[in-house]
């Protein structure tokens, strides 16, 4: 992130730094149904070029959306 106040300039709250760990922010949320989702998608065991993501990419997908 450049700049933490991009929100504020733009006036589009997406924009905003998602600080602290507010289990009831839309953004928090919507991380959290997205790291479900991909956990979801690793329990398809596709094969490879069968709509499958590199073994790297998923663990850094998930890591990254990882809400605590």
């Amino acid at each position: 992130m450049k700049s933490t106040d991009k929100g504020r300039r733009k006036r589009d709250s997406d924009m905003n730094p998602i600080r602290g760990v507010d289990v009831d922010d839309q953004n928090v949320v919507f991380l959290s149904n997205v790291y479900n989702w991909l956990v979801q998608w690793e329990g398809m065991q596709q094969k490879v070029r069968q709509g499958r993501l590199s073994n790297e990419t998923l663990f850094a997908l998930k890591h990254s959306l990882h809400v605590h």
